[in-house]
């Protein structure tokens, strides 16, 4: 397996993705940064959850505060969360012959073979709140594994629209890296 692009590292550095490849092993998964502005959202839900919380619990006179507080502060804290971790712990991994997977929170492992093929789709995901004047459009790519009639995703990323060409390269190189793995072995 040859090695890896430096252009495509700094491509998989701006979707706040970690590859790793060797001659043994190839892992693909999440970076976490507080640059990526797709979670941005859930980071505020989760400051705001905490927020509520501490003032509930913190807060002296209780006249003012009520249950109504408390099962807020825990729903926004357990929602991002939960978001975050889904986001944050998905990852591919392939060493000899079989592929782990963890995608939203699921785990899965297969057996790599010649009928398994790797496939991607892409998407455009509009991200306008209130007037659609503001906000992003993010460019989504998801990739499968496809066997016979069963599509199984296996890894999604997220970059902005703009970078869609450049997102679309990356995503190019991580399916030939996937499928150059799974020839290899």
């Amino acid at each position: 397996m040859k090695p890896i692009n430096k252009e495509i590292l700094e491509i998989a550095d701006q979707a706040f993705l970690d590859i790793l490849s060797r001659k043994d092993i190839l892992i693909i998964k999440h970076k976490f940064s507080l640059k990526n502005s797709w979670y941005w959202f859930h980071y505020l839900c989760l400051i705001a959850g905490l927020f509520i919380l501490a003032t509930y619990f913190f807060n002296n006179s209780r006249e003012n505060l009520t249950n109504f507080h408390l099962v807020l502060g825990l729903l926004f804290t357990l929602y991002s969360t939960l978001a975050l971790l889904i986001k944050y712990s998905d990852e591919v991994v392939i060493e000899n012959k079989i592929i782990k997977i963890q995608y939203n929170l699921k785990r899965s492992v297969f057996y790599l073979s010649s009928e398994k093929k790797i496939i991607m789709k892409t998407k455009v995901i509009k991200a306008n709140p209130f007037t659609g004047v503001y906000g992003y459009d993010y460019f989504n790519i998801t990739h499968f594994i496809q066997d016979k009639n069963t599509e199984i995703p296996i890894f999604c990323f997220e970059m902005i629209n703009e970078k869609a060409e450049i997102a679309i390269k990356l995503a190019n190189q991580l399916t030939q890296l996937i499928n150059e793995k799974k020839n290899d072995l």
